[in-house]
């Protein structure tokens, strides 16, 4: 069906060609002193009319099969047969401008030359004789006066002639007309069908708007459920972190488990640890990009070390201090270059491996379990300040 209407569209191209030409031919028609139906540029107007005709009779049965068949309907056709319908249609439309354009023009050379034989005759003579040629009561009275004979005969002869061309168009006009009305009574036909495509169109895309709604809205739902897992888990791993700390290094034993400690690094490893974690790693995942892998890598782990690394340092050691209602900057001064400096020793080489290695979904799991040592060492270095 697709090719079918494919080169129906190609024929309307033709038409629209040969309208071009034959605006032209009909222009030079009327400047031709042989207004002989036999002259050539008669013939090759005629001819033009005659082959346009029939490519729109063609193509008229043509998109009645088409838009007569269920799968025109469907929505992969249904565009394309309506866009090459309203072509055609137009294309009729257009012949039906062009011919009568110079229908008129016919007419006013008619008249001009019927009141050049005939100055004295009255406007329902003239009118009558350019409308109707076989009433030549207006060229009788020329012919009777000898002056004006010679030019008379050359004058009903042209009239004639013009007259003839007058009643082809008009011949050609209802053709036209028949064309189109049977091609919008074909559209009268299929106008409940298409009206329910329509509709059940309106309501996929309607549907299928919901669907995005509550797609997009699942995926965020989703997202934050993500967010609010791995800051449950960062609790419990700062928690676990410093009870190794207190029961592993420390080894002060289960009755002078310092809770308050534990409880203090959970709520830092929730509350500041897990969102600020969240929003740098996909900070790195979207911004950090190269072309060269590698390339790539190596700036994401310089980024994290000399970015994150030292503020989220700057932050565990302050949120400490402010909850055990001690001196922030006598912590940091005591323990932040250690502290960084240690970091700078681990955490570089465990990110490398992480970025080149590990898959996209498992990095953060990669960091918590290095992370696990890693809080151990924290709540070590805190508790130590604090002495």
């Amino acid at each position: 069906m697709l090719n079918e209407i494919r080169e129906i569209d190609r024929g309307i191209d033709a038409i629209e060609r040969n309208l071009e030409r034959l605006r032209m031919v009909q222009q030079q028609s009327l400047g031709d002193p042989n207004s002989s139906q036999d002259s050539p540029i008669n013939r090759e107007r005629d001819r033009l009319s005659e082959d346009t005709m029939t490519l729109y009779r063609n193509f008229v049965i043509r998109m009645r099969t088409i838009k007569s068949q269920p799968e025109s309907g469907n929505p992969t056709n249904a565009s394309q047969v309506g866009r090459v319908d309203r072509r055609l249609k137009g294309a009729i439309q257009q012949f039906q401008t062009l011919d009568s354009d110079y229908r008129k023009k016919l007419q006013q050379q008619v008249e001009r030359e019927l009141r050049i034989v005939r100055p004295d005759a009255t406007e329902s003579e003239i009118r009558e004789a350019v409308e109707d040629t076989s009433n030549n009561q207006v060229f009788t009275q020329a012919l009777l006066q000898s002056d004006r004979r010679g030019q008379s005969q050359r004058v009903l002869q042209h009239v004639t002639s013009r007259h003839e061309a007058i009643q082809k168009i008009e011949v050609q006009f209802v053709e036209l007309a028949q064309l189109f009305q049977d091609m919008e009574a074909l559209v009268v036909q299929q106008e409940p069908a298409v009206t329910q495509i329509e509709q059940k169109g309106e309501q996929v895309t309607e549907d299928v708007g919901k669907a995005n709604v509550e797609i997009s809205g699942a995926i965020q739902k989703a997202r934050s459920r993500n967010r609010k897992k791995w800051w449950c888990l960062l609790i419990v791993l700062f928690a676990v972190g410093d009870a190794m700390a207190q029961q592993g290094v420390e080894q002060v034993g289960p009755k002078k488990h310092d809770f308050a400690r534990t409880g203090r690094m959970a709520l830092y490893g929730g509350t500041v640890m897990g969102p600020a974690a969240t929003i740098w790693f996909r900070f790195l995942q979207r911004r950090v990009r190269l072309p060269n892998r590698n390339a790539e890598i190596v700036a994401r782990v310089v980024a994290d070390q000399a970015i994150f690394g030292p503020t989220i340092l700057v932050a565990f050691l302050t949120s400490m201090s402010l909850m055990e209602g001690s001196d922030p900057a006598d912590k940091l001064k005591k323990t932040y270059k250690q502290a960084l400096l240690k970091g700078w020793s681990i955490w570089p080489v465990v990110q490398l491996v992480n970025f080149k290695f590990v898959p996209l979904e498992h990095r953060l799991l990669v960091v918590n379990v290095f992370a696990l040592g890693w809080n151990c060492y924290l709540s070590l270095l805190n508790s130590s300040a604090r002495r």
